[in-house]
């Protein structure tokens, strides 16, 4: 049995982000997922604003799903854990405990499919954000200070071995939790794996007219992550979809194509009422393997991961930000520019650009960098994810 553990509100995205639809039929094993969001999470579950998937087991209290792990240890023989939890606060600390004393397999997925500017320049990311302020913020620096604190006390608990499913050939991520003994091994980023799974569906229409894709982020008229380091980032609304529907609307025209907007997988169908009316919005959760690898060029303005998609159809690629983002926001600005700098892609002001920078020629030796060093390994570019999950899950 593979039990997935989640710290945040596990809803039908991440089923099928984490591969689990495909899994269900090629797994050799039985698995649950286990939404630990309400005990470790509470506060911040109103951001994930699509359903809990059908499937997703809940639990409200740790007592309860200690019970429930206690059932499962008596039905079945082995027992496997993929840990997808964050040391986020002393609940989170004290399920690690918990999964020290189970003496059973701990599997996480490490690498973010994107560079990592804190790891790979050696910044700390949650003083970055706060550099964003320019006035004290109480919350921030709770959470701050918590952190540190169970950074410090989880090097007290030791596993004896855990397995790291590592996404591409640079190690850029971090081993928080100790352990005896450490396994590496090649794991596909999901959108790597999901875009080679969609090619063999995908069918040639030479009718089909030209598209620009734009990957949106949900804020700012949704809720972003920076909640949860207790940030709220004042953005004007109106000006920001003031600028990105007049930026849009140049790329249509100077790119002679359709622009269709997907929004983030947080926010997929739901209605953001700024968007200009005369785009295409697409909430099909698959969208960007459908339509990243037909599109003449792929827009993002906070670096989505997605972007990994891009690279390997061989797609131009826009990074975009804007004179709010640049002001209000510096860790999204300066994340936002090494990534685009990692990929050789336009970094652009909607605000101010000139067209040349539109239509930077594709760099293949960094698209081929960035698929090798933070989606893939050429050591499995034969497997699939769940074949590697089945032959570790036999170890």
């Amino acid at each position: 049995m593979l039990i997935v553990l989640s710290p945040y509100k596990f809803t039908e995205y991440h089923f099928k982000y984490y591969e689990l639809d495909v899994f269900e039929k090629k797994l050799n094993q039985k698995f649950e997922v286990h939404d630990l969001s309400k005990i470790i999470n509470p506060k911040i579950e109103h951001i994930f604003k699509l359903k809990r998937h059908k499937k997703v087991k809940v639990f409200n209290s740790i007592k309860k799903w200690q019970i429930h792990i206690n059932k499962i240890n008596s039905k079945y023989e082995n027992i496997d854990f993929l840990n997808l939890l964050q040391l986020t606060d002393f609940k989170s600390l004290y399920l690690h405990i918990l999964l020290k004393r189970y003496k059973k397999k701990i599997i996480q997925i490490k690498s973010m499919g994107q560079p990592n500017l804190s790891i790979e320049k050696k910044t700390n990311n949650l003083l970055n954000i706060k550099n964003n302020l320019n006035k004290f913020n109480f919350n921030f620096l709770l959470f701050h200070l918590k952190m540190r604190i169970i950074k410090t006390l989880v090097k007290f608990i030791t596993f004896s071995e855990i397995n790291y499913l590592v996404c591409g050939n640079l190690t850029n991520f971090e081993t928080n939790l100790k352990s005896k003994k450490k396994i590496c091994l090649n794991y596909h980023f999901h959108d790597f794996s999901k875009l080679n799974l969609q090619e063999k569906k995908r069918i040639k229409n030479k009718k089909r007219k030209k598209i620009a894709v734009f990957l949106d982020c949900p804020d700012p008229y949704f809720d972003d992550d920076y909640k949860i380091f207790g940030l709220n980032i004042n953005y004007d609304k109106f000006i920001w979809y003031r600028d990105l529907n007049k930026f849009l609307s140049h790329i249509e025209k100077i790119y002679l194509c359709r622009v269709i907007i997907l929004p983030h997988p947080k926010v997929k169908g739901l209605t953001n009422p700024y968007y200009n009316k005369k785009y295409h919005v697409n909430h099909d959760p698959n969208a960007v393997y459908k339509l990243i690898p037909r599109s003449e060029v792929v827009i993002s303005i906070n670096t989505s991961t997605a972007i990994g998609i891009a690279a390997a159809c061989r797609k131009r690629i826009l990074c975009i930000y804007n004179d709010q983002i640049r002001k209000l926001n510096n860790s999204l600005f300066e994340r936002s520019k090494f990534i685009a700098n990692k990929i050789n892609a336009s970094y652009i002001n909607m605000n101010y650009y000139e067209d040349d920078e539109l239509f930077k020629p594709i760099n293949n030796k960094k698209y081929q960098d960035y698929i090798y060093n933070y989606l893939t390994s050429k050591k499995i570019l034969d497997k699939k994810n769940y074949e590697i999950f089945n032959s570790l899950l036999r170890k």
